[in-house]
């Protein structure tokens, strides 16, 4: 049985057993910003079979081309804005969350008819609230 599983330089490779492993991999939603990992386990059916896979994944991990490193045509570079070097990924992510709960709760306010209802249930209704 065939599996697509996108490896990245973040996937790690486990030995679980001298026939079995598990091989992680970490992403992220572009759109929702969301990180998850994606996991599945390999059953090798002997222990040559699984030395050989661990060896390869090495190889081909220890070879992944990686920012500011040398090619034959030249060197990898990404195109990174300054809003990027200045600030972390997770600040960046918390930032732009809680502006999202603040613009909410300014169109809840400018909803006077909303406003104006919770006002009267909680203030002119004192003997259910207490």
């Amino acid at each position: 049985m065939a599996v697509a599983f996108k490896a990245s330089k973040s996937t790690m490779l486990f030995k679980l057993g001298a026939f079995q492993s598990l091989c992680v991999s970490e992403g992220s939603e572009t759109v929702k910003e969301r990180t998850y990992s994606k996991g599945i386990t390999i059953q090798f059916k002997d222990e040559e079979e699984s030395s050989t896979f661990h060896g390869a994944f090495e190889q081909w991990k220890s070879k992944s081309v990686t920012q500011g490193s040398s090619l034959p045509n030249g060197t990898v570079s990404s195109s990174k804005s300054k809003f990027d070097d200045k600030i972390e990924a997770s600040s960046a992510k918390m930032y732009f969350h809680n502006y999202g709960q603040l613009l909410h709760q300014q169109n809840m306010m400018q909803d006077y008819v909303r406003t104006g209802s919770y006002y009267a249930a909680v203030i002119e209704n004192e003997a259910d609230s207490w």
